[in-house]
C-alpha cells in the first residue's frame, strides 16, 4: 500500500513537472503552480527534519510576486539559461555542462587542483580530464585558461608548474615544441 502511495506521489511529481517545462513562463506562476500541484507547504511540513523550509518558500513566493525583487523574472532566468547577455553566471564545472557562454574563464589550472593530487588512477585522470573539457567547450567565442603554477593549501605551498590538461592542449594546439 506505501508503495502504490510512492508510486502515486512520482507519477504526480513528473507529470507537474513536465506540465510546467516552458522555461519563459513568470517564475511566480510557475513556482505558484509548483507547490498547489504538490501540496509543497503540507509534505514539507510532515518533515520534521527541515523546518526552515516552508519559510524559505514562502520567501521565495514573496520576492517573486508583484513588487519582489524578483518580479518579472521568468524561469529561464531563475535558472540561469535564459539570454542573460549583461550577466556573469558562476558555476562549476561539473554544472556548466549543457550550458554555452559568450566567454568562458577557468582559474586554479595547477597541476594538483586539476587534476587533483588525489587522482592517482588512469580512470581518475580521465574523469577529470573529461570534466576539464566540459568547461573548455562551453565557450562560444573565447576561453580563458588561468593558472599561476603554484597554490597554497592550508600551510603548505606547491610549485607544480600549470595543469597536464593545460600542457596537453598547448601541445595539440601547437603553442610548445614536442
Amino acid at each position: 500500500m506505501a508503495e502504490d502511495n510512492e508510486l502515486s506521489m512520482a507519477r504526480n511529481y513528473f507529470r507537474i513537472v513536465s506540465d510546467l517545462e516552458n522555461v519563459e513562463v513568470p517564475f511566480n506562476e510557475w513556482l505558484s503552480r509548483f507547490e498547489e500541484g504538490l501540496s509543497l507547504k503540507k509534505l514539507l511540513s510532515l518533515n520534521e527534519k527541515s523546518p526552515d523550509e516552508i519559510e524559505a518558500l514562502d520567501s521565495m513566493l514573496s520576492a517573486c510576486s508583484k513588487g519582489g525583487p524578483l518580479a518579472g523574472c521568468t524561469v529561464a532566468d531563475i535558472a540561469g539559461c535564459g539570454a542573460n547577455a549583461d550577466r556573469v553566471s558562476l558555476t562549476t564545472l561539473h554544472s556548466s555542462k549543457g550550458l554555452q557562454f559568450d566567454v568562458v574563464i577557468i582559474p586554479g589550472l595547477e597541476e594538483g587542483r586539476l587534476p587533483s593530487y588525489s587522482a592517482t588512477t588512469d580512470e581518475a585522470i580521465r574523469e577529470a580530464r573529461r570534466t576539464f573539457y566540459v568547461g573548455f567547450t562551453r565557450a562560444r567565442h573565447l576561453v580563458y585558461l588561468l593558472y599561476s603554477g603554484w597554490y597554497r593549501f592550508r600551510r603548505y605551498v606547491f610549485e607544480n608548474g600549470p595543469s597536464r590538461f593545460v600542457l596537453e592542449l598547448q601541445k595539440a594546439l601547437g603553442f610548445t615544441e614536442e
